[in-house]
């Protein structure tokens, strides 16, 4: 069994990730459901990019994102792209 994540750790790690993806929203707390549609799907890049995984499977996460937008996507993808246990695809 997984041990509980505290509470800090989580609101610190989302604060970092809204900072990092440009989420606006009013807090760590925000609910999705509170968010533009860009700013929904910037928070689930985030999510992703935000966890180990061993495979990474985009379909289409730039779709509806303005172009600056994507370039601040794009520039992280690039940061974490340098892990090499973690292959990546992208589909159109």
């Amino acid at each position: 069994m997984r041990p509980a994540i505290p509470e800090k750790t989580i609101a610190a790690n989302a604060v970092r990730l809204m900072k990092e993806f440009d989420v606006r929203a009013s807090g760590p707390k925000a609910l999705a459901a509170t968010l533009s549609g860009g700013n929904q799907q910037k928070l689930i890049v985030a999510r992703e990019f935000g966890q180990e995984v061993a495979l990474l499977v985009l379909d289409q996460p730039t779709r509806g994102l303005t172009a600056g937008v994507v370039a601040r996507l794009c520039r992280v993808r690039s940061t974490t792209s340098e892990r090499p246990s973690c292959p990546e695809k992208y589909t159109s």
